[in-house]
């Protein structure tokens, strides 16, 4: 698996009725839960132009939770630094973009040994 950036996205949610059919009336309601902020945390597997897909858990072959959201929806975008111990290098390399060697050196509290 290449290096994975992992990212912050706020985006505003859309909103429907509840049910297969609803009262004109009702769909003023919608006017207060659009444009709802939401905030997702993951993984960004892939991204184009419209859509950025984002994976909440992963394995060496698996994701899970994953998420597609169109750009259009997007309010901001905050590439996050994460900071892995020693206990999973692979991880630490691959997120990171360091080598194993690098990511055993670091401590448990993120310090770097020299």
């Amino acid at each position: 698996m290449e290096d994975l950036n992992i990212e912050l996205v706020r985006w505003v949610d859309a909103s429907s009725l509840d049910g297969p059919w609803a009262d004109l009336e009702e769909a003023a309601d919608l006017l207060e839960h659009v444009e709802e902020p939401c905030t997702s945390v993951g993984f960004v597997l892939e991204e184009n132009e419209r859509v950025i897909v984002l994976a909440a858990s992963l394995t060496d072959s698996q994701i899970g939770g994953t998420i597609a959201i169109p750009k259009v929806a997007i309010t901001r975008r905050i590439q996050l630094q994460l900071t892995i111990g020693p206990e999973d290098p692979q991880i630490a390399s691959r997120l990171n973009g360091v080598d194993a060697e690098v990511a055993e050196s670091i401590e448990d509290d993120g310090a770097v040994r020299e």
